[in-house]
């Protein structure tokens, strides 16, 4: 019984650390600051847990989003702004407007012995 508890504590744990870019595309003709021509509404948010509130255990995969890593510390704000600049680059913008990032960390699960950490930014890019 103690291992399978065990392993629901794991399995939900490695279910936590993400990384994620959603875009939407729908401006039903609106523009932007500066008059500019919308392409999409990036948002990007990576997350993962930490021991002590520094030392990784599993985060989201900037790389390759959708997926973890083990033992690296990616939950960046650097990370993220790479994710947009990637993602804006792919949908041939040329131009960010709106950008706004969060970082957020909550250290008070477990006795202070685990912490969430999350950095969310949000932008829209336009041509």
């Amino acid at each position: 019984m103690k291992f399978a508890a065990a392993s629901l504590a794991l399995a939900s744990l490695l279910m936590c650390g993400c990384c994620t870019v959603a875009t939407s595309h729908d401006f039903r003709g609106t523009r932007v600051d500066g008059n500019a021509n919308p392409v999409a509404v990036l948002a990007i948010e990576n997350s993962g847990w930490y021991l002590f509130g520094f030392i990784p255990i599993i985060t989201g995969n900037p790389d390759n989003p959708g997926h973890v890593k083990i033992f690296s510390d990616t939950v960046t704000l650097e990370n993220n702004i790479k994710m947009l600049a990637n993602k804006a680059h792919e949908e041939k913008a040329t131009n960010i407007a709106n950008l706004t990032s969060r970082v957020r960390d909550d250290l008070a699960i477990g006795l202070f012995i685990f912490g969430r950490k999350q950095v969310f930014t949000s932008a829209v890019i336009t041509k």
